[in-house]
């Protein structure tokens, strides 16, 4: 039995007792009373054998799951660089002096030359007799004597002998270079090439260690 039937029950009969108690009670009333009480009792019994009948909820228990602790993960601790170890300081490299005496240049040169007659590619007539001409300057420091000769280099196709220039030429001065020549009786181009030669055999031209020969280039027709 529930409790709150335990209840109604325990009040009703508490009731008829104090009913009892305070007056006697009458045969009618007595029967009314007993058939009331009969009356609760049947209607409590009923409701007893109802609810005894009924399954009973099926109370769910939910049991609260607790979230899962995340793991902390360990924390890679920061690797430190390795410290390159120090090198031994490189000794300085022993350079040699440097040998400050040049080469001088030679004494003896030759400047600009220039053609006073028959530039380069005039046309001359097979086996023609004629004298070519150069305009030349001392740049050296020493001074060309005068029996200074104009000779032929390589092939010497207008038949050159070797001719001296005929003057003493200073440092600073000019003096044109004067040679007989006679040209070949092939028509052809033709290039002769010549230097200046001292007493001694020295030889020296233009150029840039005045080494070089200056030429003279025509046309035989």
């Amino acid at each position: 039995m529930k409790p709150i039937q335990i209840t109604l029950v325990t009040l009703l009969v508490a009731a008829l007792v104090l009913v009892g108690c305070s007056q006697p009670a009458t045969a009618d009333q007595t029967t009314g009373m007993q058939t009331a009480i009969a009356a609760t009792l049947s209607v409590m019994q009923t409701q007893i054998s109802t609810n005894a009948s009924q399954p009973a909820a099926a109370v769910e228990t939910v049991v609260a799951t607790e979230a899962p602790t995340a793991v902390p993960t360990a924390t890679a601790l920061p690797t430190e660089a390795p410290t390159a170890a120090p090198t031994a300081t490189t000794a300085a490299a022993v350079v040699a002096p440097v040998n400050n005496q040049t080469t001088s240049a030679p004494s003896l040169r030759v400047g600009e030359v220039e053609d006073v007659n028959f530039p380069d590619g005039t046309y001359v007539n097979a086996n023609m007799t004629f004298t070519k001409i150069w305009h030349v300057s001392n740049v050296g420091t020493a001074t060309w004597p005068a029996d200074t000769k104009i000779v032929s280099v390589d092939d010497n196709p207008f038949g050159a002998s070797d001719t001296v220039i005929g003057q003493v030429v200073s440092n600073g001065q000019s003096v044109e270079l004067k040679i007989n020549l006679k040209a070949p009786e092939t028509v052809a181009n033709y290039k002769a090439k010549f230097m200046l030669e001292t007493p001694d055999g020295t030889r020296f031209g233009i150029g840039p260690n005045f080494d070089q020969p200056f030429w003279i280039l025509i046309y035989v027709r």
